[in-house]
């Protein structure tokens, strides 16, 4: 009597083809760098999308990520803690998005479990201003972390488009997870 160990080729290619149509899927609805921002919600619903892939980047990599509110250029991007400092992340689905013709209020929260800890606290994902960097080299630092085990930090961001009256909020309602709200369900 023959015994079957393992999967069949067929089987293999089956699950790889059914795996590439997810990914084409998914790779679809993920916004280029060539589109604009479109309304509060819809950007609002991106970056809660936007944090599960930064996410599941950090865990995969076991690297930390952050987002980047940028007011001076009006624009969101994720940044990964590589080589001692942050880094632009260009990976497809994580590229920098426009926030023009959007309002937005940041709130960060203290509740960050690793930031209570003082011993790291002075040298952990903090980036150095040192001498031999150049002036002209600005020193990216991220509002909101993701660490590599999947926590991320607590805030809360208010996004109002300038043609619409009422605000939505992308919030942490715990450290693995995010919620969208609109202004009556964040009060409540």
């Amino acid at each position: 009597m023959r015994r079957n160990r393992g999967f069949t080729l067929i089987e293999i290619m089956l699950v790889m083809a059914i795996i590439a149509i997810i990914a084409s899927a998914v790779m679809l609805t993920l916004p280029s760098d060539r589109q604009s921002a479109g309304k509060a919600h819809d950007l609002a619903a991106t970056l809660k999308y936007q944090f599960s892939v930064a996410r599941e980047y950090a865990m995969l990599r076991q690297r930390p990520v952050g987002l980047y509110l940028n007011q001076q250029q009006q624009r969101y991007e994720f940044l990964e803690w590589q080589e001692q400092r942050w880094q632009p992340l260009r990976k497809k689905g994580l590229k920098p998005q426009s926030l023009q013709h959007i309002d937005w209020q940041f709130e960060q929260n203290d509740g960050f479990a690793v930031m209570a800890n003082e011993q790291q606290r002075d040298d952990f994902l903090i980036t150095k201003n040192d001498e031999e960097q150049d002036d002209d080299e600005t020193l990216l630092q991220p509002q909101v972390f993701i660490l590599p085990s999947g926590e991320i930090g607590e805030f809360s961001l208010a996004l109002r488009h300038r043609d619409e009256l009422d605000h939505v909020y992308l919030q942490t309602i715990s450290p693995w997870q995010l919620a969208l709200a609109d202004e009556a369900e964040a009060y409540e």
